[in-house]
């Protein structure tokens, strides 16, 4: 395929799907989660020149029914940045194993890691790092009730009304969760419910930010009707925090 950048900027290119992806741009690779799973959503900003770019998205599809979403915006603007279209006479297929060294993990720029986060208030052993998401894992906040309350200190560059991403994981036994930063709520209630596993960047704009040390809190306030255990009495009140940016 081939996609009309209608000028030079920061653009942010996202996949949706329920299966593994990867997507190269001019040759280049910008994403890879090139195994089976149970759902993606994979985000990249990168700047692109005005004009066409070759752009190659392949879908690793699993038995059973499957989809796939494609967008590509410029930073902060709604509007799709152009039109695609395809060559079948020039489409080269290409072939990888499915195996788990192809999947990119790497830190996205500028992003401050959930798992590398100081923690100023946590219940006794209700976190833990699990292996997957990006660079070390995910935080996962998991022996959890209603009012508890997990307190990170984050860094920003300068201070001033910015708009703050935080990467949080969608799954069938998450929480509800009030956001706060620096005191003041971002979000009374967040569902975080979802038949199928995947993390989706949340942006709060206008968030007043301090230049230096900073304070995130989530406090857990309820489950969805529709939640579910994985494993019995392992509860439904949780939350996954793979990393935040700041814009």
């Amino acid at each position: 395929m081939h996609d009309a950048v209608p000028e030079t900027g920061q653009y942010t290119l996202q996949v949706i799907c329920n299966d593994g992806l990867r997507l190269f741009l001019d040759d280049g690779e910008l994403l890879s989660r090139w195994t089976p799973q149970g759902g993606v959503v994979e985000t990249t900003v990168s700047t692109l020149e005005k004009g066409y770019h070759g752009l190659v998205l392949e879908y690793l599809k699993a038995p059973g029914q499957g989809g796939i979403l494609f967008s590509c915006r410029k930073v902060n603007e709604s509007a799709e940045c152009g039109v695609l279209s395809y060559d079948p006479s020039g489409f080269v297929p290409l072939s990888q194993k499915p195996t788990a060294d192809h999947a990119d993990q790497k830190g996205l720029p500028g992003a401050q890691e959930a798992e590398k986060l100081e923690i100023l208030e946590s219940g006794p052993g209700a976190t833990v790092v699990l292996p997957w998401g990006r660079e070390k894992g995910f935080l996962l906040w998991g022996k959890v009730g209603i009012g508890d309350r997990l307190k990170f200190r984050f860094h920003s560059p300068e201070a001033g009304d910015r708009t703050l991403i935080l990467a949080l994981g969608r799954s069938r036994n998450s929480g509800i969760v009030k956001i706060a930063a620096n005191g003041r709520i971002l979000v009374k209630e967040l569902d975080l419910y979802s038949p199928q596993n995947h993390f989706l960047e949340i942006e709060f704009k206008k968030v007043a930010l301090a230049k230096g040390a900073n304070e995130l809190e989530f406090t857990m306030t309820g489950s969805n009707p529709a939640a579910t255990e994985w494993r019995k009495g392992d509860g439904v009140n949780k939350m996954s925090f793979d990393y935040l940016r700041i814009r």
